[in-house]
């Protein structure tokens, strides 16, 4: 898939040093759009530069890096305020596609209320999409959160290895359980934190409705380096083999075309509230639909980045 629109445009793509995030930027930048790809110290975006390779001194000077910890709330408000003076707004696309699934159970230091995993992958774009939308003020503007078709209990049939999976996305009490401290399982977790990002995408469709909010399913790409706290050995099983031998598995090509098309395609104006799967129109989970828990955990997300005036 490809770009069929002429006008170029801004984009900001979290989680831009390594796998998706960083072959996605070179797909976009590619195209002619301005690129800004975001990381965790200026070394790792210094590397991702240099992979990137801009072709010629137009294309370099149409990509740019941005220090921005998603770990921390005051990382992320330090990030935008750099943005701010780079001269690239408005903002046409926001891509929220930094991801974390952590081993161990942990917090990160501003709060106790959430694990380390639903932090990283659902609060921190919540917060930056609410700094971000101020600066996206152009025509056909799009916020993009990257989930998962993992947040649906019902997307596969259950197996001995995730019956617990299941069981955890089905439990009426879940919101009480954000935090971990129960029987803390990475994959779980994992799977929690995109139906948390389900939620934010689907309220913030609500909360700005003159911009197109979407969520996605970059598909299961064993390529990246998304498992990279596993043993060596589970990385080089997921890496090398299971992109060539598990059914439905796709490369970072194919991923990084569908997220080209998200962002730029013209055949995507004004689409907004959904979420896509296979670059297009998916089924999300009933639970993922569900306004009052969706509002409950959007108030949390308020309280734990001090945005009261979002509370609703």
């Amino acid at each position: 898939m490809s770009s069929t629109n002429s006008d170029k445009k801004v984009v900001l793509i979290t989680g831009g040093t390594s796998g998706l995030g960083r072959i996605s930027a070179k797909y976009i930048l590619a195209e002619g759009h301005t690129v800004i790809i975001t990381g965790r110290s200026k070394a790792r975006l210094d590397e991702a530069f240099d992979w990137i390779k801009p072709t010629d001194e137009q294309s370099k000077a149409h990509l740019h890096t941005l220090v921005m910890e998603l770990e921390s709330l005051s990382s992320i408000k330090t990030g935008v305020e750099t943005f701010k003076t780079m001269g690239l707004s408005p903002l046409d696309v926001l891509i929220n596609n930094a991801g974390v699934v952590n081993i161990h159970h942990e917090y990160v230091e501003e709060t106790t209320l959430v694990d380390k995993t639903i932090f990283v992958n659902a609060i921190a774009p919540f917060y930056l999409t609410l700094l971000m939308r101020p600066l996206m003020h152009s025509q056909n503007a799009r916020i993009l959160f990257v989930s998962s078709t993992m947040h649906n209990p019902d997307g596969a049939a259950p197996t001995m290895k995730n019956m617990t999976d299941h069981d955890a996305l089905r439990d009426p009490d879940l919101l009480n359980k954000l935090n971990g401290e129960q029987n803390y399982a990475p994959r779980t977790h994992y799977r929690i934190s995109k139906l948390t990002m389900m939620w934010i995408a689907f309220l913030m469709a609500k909360q700005f409705p003159d911009v197109s909010v979407n969520a996605l399913c970059p598909g299961f790409v064993p390529s990246t380096d998304f498992g990279r706290q596993m043993p060596w050995l589970a990385r080089m099983v997921m890496k090398y083999i299971f992109t060539y031998t598990v059914r439905g598995a796709v490369t970072q090509e194919q991923s990084a075309s569908e997220y080209l098309h998200y962002a730029t395609s013209e055949e995507l104006n004004g689409v907004t509230g959904e979420f896509f799967a296979n670059g297009k129109i998916a089924m999300s989970s009933k639970r993922s639909k569900n306004v009052e828990e969706a509002t409950k955990f959007w108030n949390l997300a308020c309280e734990i980045c001090n945005t009261p005036e979002f509370h609703r």
